[in-house]
């Protein structure tokens, strides 16, 4: 046996390998001739692997990780995380920082703040609190308040269930609200509604079915006219002008 070479020795194949079996090392910083071969054991060598390099199953790595391809993980954890394309199933974090696009095929629920300097799209979008600069949407329903800081600009029809205000609310079309309050309310072509009711309505054309007034009517000059004009208590002012149909 000892005048064999190695090369002339059975093989053993590497999964054959317990941890018992043994290698000969050659100690080069031995300074003694007779003693500078020695044994290692497969788990020695292990062990001394385990040092540098990762192990097949768990395993701690101190510093920075580089992969060139494709990594394929039941859980990654650690503080940084940066590549080109991350495809998560799930994805905790204490914070998550993206520079570029992040695209989500379900849903992304956040406990805490989430602050976005681009475009942020969805199918649906849900929250406690959302701060935009700006929103484009084909539908934005909300179900409490909307608080605007500067213009609304809406090319369809804006609907409130409950109050519609602000210092200007303007529309081209419509604006349809159970109730609208403001400062001043002005329709460039109509306002109409159920009831219309103010302190003060200035009119250059006023078209209703009932006009009521619990106090009083007054004008420089007052127009009506109809099949019948009627005054009920009182009519008094500088001109009033009665047109009755006669049949």
């Amino acid at each position: 046996m000892a005048n064999r070479r190695i090369s002339e020795l059975q093989e053993i194949a590497g999964v054959d390998l317990a941890d018992a079996d043994l290698l000969t090392v050659v100690q080069t910083a031995e300074v003694d001739p007779a003693i500078k071969n020695k044994k290692l054991t497969i788990s020695g060598g292990k062990a001394f692997l385990n040092v540098y390099y990762l192990p097949r199953t768990g395993g701690t790595v101190s510093g920075n990780v580089i992969v060139q391809d494709d990594l394929t993980a039941t859980n990654i954890t650690g503080t940084t995380f940066t590549g080109t394309t991350a495809n998560f199933t799930n994805v905790t974090a204490q914070d998550f920082t993206v520079d570029d696009d992040f695209i989500v095929a379900d849903d992304v629920t956040i406990s805490g703040d989430a602050t976005i300097h681009g475009t942020l799209t969805g199918v649906t979008v849900t929250g406690t609190t959302a701060n935009f600069t700006t929103v484009n949407a084909v539908d934005l329903n909300v179900t409490d308040d909307v608080i605007v800081r500067d213009d609304l600009t809406v090319t369809g029809v804006i609907e409130g269930k409950d109050i519609i205000k602000g210092v200007t609310v303007t529309g081209t079309t419509k604006v349809l609200a159970p109730l609208i309050t403001g400062a001043t309310v002005v329709g460039t072509t109509k306002v109409s509604g159920a009831t219309v009711t103010g302190t003060v309505g200035q009119f250059t054309n006023l078209t209703a079915t009932n006009i009521t007034g619990t106090t009083l009517i007054t004008g420089t000059t007052i127009k009506m006219s109809g099949d019948t004009v009627a005054t009920q208590t009182y009519a008094s002012d500088t001109s009033i002008v009665f047109a009755i149909a006669l049949g």
